[in-house]
C-alpha cells in the first residue's frame, strides 16, 4: 500500500507479516478450540464439569479484556501501544497451549471427588486458566492492530477483511488437530495403552509440534509490523473505559448485536463430535474426506466474501448489509436441520452431503461478511469516539469484539454441556459409544445412540438461527451512517496532521 503526504499507511510487506502473525495467532486458538472435544470425548471429563470448567474461564476471560484493552491504551513506548506485547507474550502463550493437553484420563468409575479425577479436573482449569490470560495479553493487541497501522479508510477495509484468509488459514490448521491425533493415537495403541491414552498420545504428540509452529509464524507480527496513526494524549482509566464502551452509540449497538449473536457460536461445540461421530464414525482418514467434502466450498466461499466486500461496502451502507446477511443465515442453515429431520440416518450419503455443502457455503459468505462488518463498524466507533472526546480507544474497543467471542464461547460450551448431559451424551455413554465403535458399530444407524446424533445436529444448527434473528435488532436503526463517519475521518486526518506540522 503506498504510503501520501496526508494520510499514512501500512506496506505491502507489514501487511504480509501482519497476516502471517495472524495465521499463527489462529493456529494457537484453533488447537485449544478443540479442548472442549478433547476433555469431554478423550479424558472423559464429565460433559457438565466441562462445561463449567470452559465457560468459567471463557466468561472470566472476556471480563478481563477490557483491562487488557485499557493498558494496551495507556502504554507508550518507541514501538507504540500495540506491538511491545506481541514481541514478548507469543512464547508463553505456546508453552502453556501444550500444558493444556498435558493430563491425566478421567476414571468415570469413580467420583469427581476422588484423588486421581479432582487433580485432573484441577490441572484443566488451572492450564487454561493460564493460557486465557497469556492469550489475551497478545489477542487485544493483534486486534488492535489494524486500526493503527493506516489512517486510510479503504486501506484498512482491504485490511480487515484480509484478515479472513489468515483466520481461515489458522483455523484450518486447528481443525487438522483431531483426526491428525486420531492417526498418531492409532501409532500408540497396542501393548499396555488403553484406546483413551492413545488418543491422549495422540493429542500431545500433534499440539508440541503445531505450537511451535504457531508461535513462530505469530512473533513475525510484532516484529515487522509498524503503527502509523497518531497516539491520543488523552487517556482513561478502566472505569472510565467501561462507561466509554455504553456511551459511544456505534459501539453499544454492535456490542448488544454481537452478545445476542454469541449463540451463533454454540455450532463450534458440535463441529467436532458432529464430524467425527456422525459422518466419519471417529476414523481419522474419513474426517479428513468429510471435511474436505463439506467444508471446501464454504472455506471458498469465505474468500469470495473477504474479496467482495470492500466493493460492497463502497456501495451500499454497511448496517443495511450486516442486517441483511445476518437474516440471510438463517434460511441455509435451518434447510440443513430440516433436512437431517428428514434422513436421520442418511446425511452421509452423497446427494446429502452435495445439499448440506451448498447450504454450507451459502452460509458461510454471509457469516464472513457479518463478521467483517463488525470489526469494520468497531474501527468506525473508534474514529467517532477520537472525533467526539479526543481519545482513541483502539485496544479497549477490539477487547470489545474479543470479549463477544469469549462470551460466546463460554455461552456456547453452556449450552452444549446442557444439551450432552440431557440426553446422557456424557461419560459412561461416551465410553459405550466408543466401544460400540470400535466393534464395527456406526454410530448414525444406530437407534440406540440416535438422540446423541440429533442432538449433534440440533447444536449445530438451531441456536445459529435464533442468534441471526434476534441480533439484528439493536442494529436495525444504527446510530453512524458511513457519509457521517467519512466526514469525521477527514477531519481527523487533518487534526493529526495540522498537530504533526506545528
Amino acid at each position: 500500500m503506498e504510503t501520501t503526504a496526508k494520510t499514512q499507511s501500512y506496506t505491502k510487506k507489514e501487511r504480509n507479516y501482519y497476516l502471517v502473525g495472524l495465521t499463527g495467532q489462529n493456529v494457537i486458538f484453533g488447537i485449544c478450540s478443540v479442548l472442549a472435544y478433547y476433555f469431554q470425548f478423550t479424558l472423559l471429563i464429565p460433559a457438565m464439569a466441562v462445561s463449567v470448567i470452559l465457560t468459567a474461564n471463557q466468561i472470566w476471560d472476556a471480563l478481563k479484556d477490557p483491562i487488557m484493552g485499557n493498558i494496551v491504551d495507556r502504554t507508550r513506548s518507541k514501538w507504540g501501544k500495540a506491538r511491545p506485547y506481541l514481541l514478548f507474550a507469543p512464547l508463553p502463550i505456546g508453552c502453556l497451549t501444550v500444558l493444556c493437553f498435558v493430563n491425566g484420563i478421567y476414571d468415570s468409575a469413580q467420583s469427581v471427588t476422588s484423588g486421581q479425577n479432582l487433580l485432573i479436573v484441577i490441572w484443566a482449569v488451572a492450564s487454561y486458566f493460564l493460557w486465557g490470560l497469556a492469550y489475551t495479553s497478545a489477542d487485544i493487541p493483534l486486534n488492535s492492530l489494524p486500526t493503527l497501522m493506516t489512517e486510510d479508510k479503504n486501506d484498512r477495509t482491504k485490511l480487515i477483511s484480509s484478515k479472513i484468509i489468515a483466520v481461515v488459514i489458522g483455523s484450518l490448521l486447528g481443525f487438522a488437530v483431531q483426526p491428525m491425533a486420531l492417526q498418531a493415537g492409532s501409532l500408540w495403541s497396542g501393548g499396555t495403552s488403553s484406546a483413551q491414552q492413545s488418543e491422549r498420545l495422540g493429542f500431545i504428540s500433534v499440539v508440541i509440534p503445531l505450537a511451535l509452529l504457531g508461535v513462530t509464524m505469530f512473533q513475525l507480527a510484532g516484529i515487522f509490523t509498524r503503527e502509523r496513526v497518531a497516539l491520543s494524549e488523552k487517556v482513561y482509566s478502566v472505569k472510565e473505559n467501561l462507561k466509554l464502551m455504553w456511551s459511544n452509540k456505534p459501539f453499544r449497538a454492535i456490542m448488544l448485536s454481537g452478545m445476542i449473536a454469541s449463540l451463533k457460536s454454540v455450532e463450534g461445540v458440535a463441529a467436532l463430535p458432529l464430524f467425527s461421530y456422525y459422518y466419519a464414525n471417529k476414523d481419522p482418514a474419513k474426517i479428513v474426506v468429510y471435511t474436505v467434502l463439506l467444508g471446501v466450498g464454504a472455506y471458498i466461499g469465505k474468500f469470495a466474501a473477504a474479496k467482495l466486500l470492500p466493493k460492497l461496502t463502497a456501495k451500499y451502507e454497511k448496517s443495511k448489509l450486516y442486517n441483511f446477511c445476518n437474516l440471510m443465515i438463517i434460511p441455509s442453515t435451518l434447510f440443513v436441520f430440516l433436512l437431517y429431520l428428514c434422513a436421520p440416518t442418511q446425511m452421509a450419503e452423497p446427494v446429502f452431503i452435495a445439499l448440506t455443502a451448498t447450504a454450507f457455503t451459502v452460509g458461510s459468505v454471509f457469516h464472513t461478511f457479518v463478521g467483517i462488518l463488525t470489526q469494520l463498524f468497531t474501527a468506525d466507533a473508534v474514529d467517532y469516539e477520537e472525533y467526539r472526546s479526543g481519545v482513541r480507544p483502539d485496544g479497549v474497543f477490539a477487547s470489545g469484539l474479543t470479549m463477544l467471542v469469549k462470551f460466546g464461547a463460554g455461552i456456547s460450551t453452556l449450552v452444549g454441556g446442557i444439551s450432552y448431559t440431557l440426553v446422557g451424551f456424557t461419560s459412561q455413554r461416551v465410553e459405550a459409544l466408543n466401544s460400540f465403535i470400535d466393534a464395527g458399530g456406526i454410530a448414525r444407524i444406530s437407534d440406540e445412540f440416535a438422540p446423541y446424533m440429533m442432538i449433534l445436529f440440533f447444536l449445530y444448527n438451531i441456536p445459529t438461527v435464533i442468534g441471526a434473528l434476534l441480533c439484528v435488532i439493536p442494529t436495525w436503526r444504527y446510530p453512524l451512517k458511513d457519509k457521517e463517519h467519512e466526514e469525521i475521518l477527514e477531519e481527523l486526518n487533518q487534526r493529526r496532521h495540522t498537530a504533526v506540522n506545528l
